[in-house]
């Protein structure tokens, strides 16, 4: 039987992407921003192309600011505290997956 790990209890890349949408199993019951949700899609997108090795390193951080940046301009004073702390979660879990991807 295998013994959970820390990782094991860690949320998934794509529910905090999933919570930023506003869908998946931890929606908030009230809706996002308008755009907010659209922001969800860059970082899917950028997952993917860190998952498949075409960004270095700088990009991945600049892109993780850049999108942080929109998202909480996007947000405004709607839900600002959850919508901060999903993305700057989004940016220590891309940044490991870029680790796990990257070694």
């Amino acid at each position: 039987m295998k013994k959970f790990s820390y990782e094991d209890l860690q949320p998934h890349v794509e529910m905090l992407i999933d919570a930023l949408e506003n869908r998946g199993p931890c929606p908030s019951g009230m809706p996002h921003a308008i755009g907010v949700n659209e922001m969800a899609a860059e970082y899917r997108a950028l997952l993917g192309q860190v998952r498949n090795g075409l960004l270095d390193f700088d990009r991945v951080l600049h892109d993780l600011q850049d999108y942080k940046f929109k998202t909480l301009e996007l947000t405004g004073n709607n839900q600002r505290h959850r919508i901060k702390s999903i993305v700057d979660a989004l940016d220590s879990y891309i940044i490991k997956e870029y680790n796990k991807h990257n070694d």
